[in-house]
């Protein structure tokens, strides 16, 4: 039950800085899983200025990011850059089901979706 969702921001409008802040299109896969799973990576491409990236969650997970080998626990808005790897993921918070939607911000661009991820894990603990 993998699926790739909603792509957006095909890059080349000017950011207000001095440089471009809406990337090529990114298409994060579906997370699904036991206790955590994440989705593919992404590479950040077409900006030529830093991005501010925030993300909101539905359900009962903890979100996390990866960014270029790094794990983070999503706690707010952070910086990418051209280049960047990114995957998120989702971990259960004890032994129980969750599913929901990461939704993924660019800041840059006034909150513009930039992906929205379904998600959903199921415990290796019995449910």
């Amino acid at each position: 039950m993998t699926g790739v969702i909603a792509v957006a921001g095909i890059g080349g409008a000017p950011a207000t800085s001095g440089g471009t802040v809406i990337p090529n299109a990114l298409a994060w896969t579906s997370i699904v899983g036991d206790d955590a799973a994440s989705s593919n990576n992404q590479t950040i491409s077409g900006i030529s200025a830093p991005m501010s990236m925030a993300a909101t969650i539905t359900g009962s997970g903890e979100l996390y990011y990866v960014q270029n080998g790094t794990t983070f626990n999503y706690t707010g808005a952070f910086t990418a850059h051209n280049g960047d790897v990114i995957s998120w993921g989702v971990e259960l918070p004890g032994t129980t089901r969750s599913a929901g939607t990461v939704t993924v911000l660019n800041n840059s661009d006034s909150g513009a979706v930039l992906c929205t991820i379904p998600y959903h894990l199921a415990s290796s603990g019995g449910n």
